[in-house]
């Protein structure tokens, strides 16, 4: 499992939001409003949590009981396909479903009984037992071509150290670098193989840098003003949204193309993180606001960013507080509250 890499320099343009200019918007039709759809629950009552959208509409969901946080509750991950609702996988502790492909591969956790969550592809079958037997795995993200991206956790120097692997179709893996031996873990990857990394030398992701792998090179990203950067979602067409960090303690979305780094909230008082985004430059997340109260918001370069809840018509009870992914058709998947219960949604265009 090879791991050596060129680092190319780092992008060093930062603008203002919006970033791009009104002629480049003039073509793009952005949703006016949005149907919602409960995502529901699963048989046994518990809410239906989404971690993933497709282009066709499936969405990758998980639900749990209260006690997960004592890693003794089973999660359960489920993907839905129009009204209808599968069961791929349950486990104790862990993410079972992390990562879903346009084609409908799926990755995330496994742990049936003793011993560490092990990283888990319906494709490749138990890719942790397989190669990483002794230590905790996880996989994060899958292409259409089965390429799939996760990471190992080793311990060294008294210290937790988390490594990215890459395995391909034929069930062949192989360690990606990270910069100065740092700790990382993969966001996702992408059809042509890319794949997105954070790697961090601390504790914190204040001190996290992203980069983008792809075909043994590592590219990274610019941060803002010295402060770290954290990437959350990539683009079929190399595209990155997430958080950038600043050193006063701010969090800020960020988008990604083109060398260039774009701040979201620039001059925005609350806080906010990119959560996903698609290739129509739309952006989804959430942020902390003045209140205190967390909102789920979509960007686009026509209008900047907006509240879902504003977006979303005759939605009594319901506070839309994360939105988690989009496809290229502008779904947007998330969760919040129904009548101040856990909830999972599926937005969809209207018009």
């Amino acid at each position: 499992m090879g791991g050596g890499a060129m680092l190319r320099g780092m992008s060093a343009t930062i603008t203002s939001n919006p970033p791009f200019p009104a002629v480049e918007t003039v073509a793009a039709v952005y949703p006016g409003t949005y149907h919602l759809t409960d995502l529901g629950e699963s048989p046994e009552g518990l809410p239906l949590l989404p971690v993933a959208l497709n282009d066709a509409g499936q969405v990758a969901l998980y639900g749990h009981p209260p006690e997960r946080q004592t890693k003794l509750g089973q999660v359960r991950g489920f993907l839905r396909e129009g009204i209808t609702l599968h069961e791929h996988l349950a486990t104790f502790g862990g993410v079972p479903l992390a990562g879903l492909s346009a084609n409908g591969l799926i990755c995330g956790q496994e742990r049936a009984g003793p011993g560490p969550l092990r990283a888990w592809a319906k494709h490749l079958g138990n890719i942790g037992a397989t190669h990483w037997p002794e230590v905790e795995s996880g996989a994060m993200a899958v292409n259409t071509r089965g390429d799939t991206a996760g990471y190992v956790a080793f311990e060294a120097d008294g210290r937790v150290r988390r490594r990215v692997f890459l395995v391909n179709a034929r069930n062949e893996a192989r360690f990606l670098p990270a910069p100065n031996g740092s700790s990382a873990i993969p966001s996702a990857i992408n059809e042509a193989g890319a794949v997105l990394i954070n790697s961090a030398t601390g504790f914190y992701e204040f001190n996290s840098q992203a980069l983008i792998w792809r075909n043994g090179v590592c590219t990274p990203i610019a941060g803002l003003d010295g402060g770290g950067i954290w990437g959350a979602a990539l683009t079929p067409e190399g595209r990155v949204a997430g958080r950038l960090f600043t050193t006063l303690g701010g969090i800020r979305a960020f988008l990604h193309e083109n060398g260039c780094t774009y701040d979201l909230n620039r001059g925005r008082g609350f806080q906010s993180e990119a959560l996903a985004l698609n290739d129509q430059r739309v952006v989804v997340g959430r942020l902390l606001g003045l209140d205190g109260q967390r909102q789920a918001f979509r960007w686009t370069p026509a209008d900047g960013m907006r509240l879902l809840s504003e977006l979303v018509p005759r939605v009594s009870g319901w506070a839309l507080q994360k939105a988690v992914a989009i496809n290229a058709s502008g779904q947007i998947a998330g969760t919040g509250q129904f009548n101040q219960a856990p909830r999972g949604f599926l937005l969809t265009p209207v018009g």
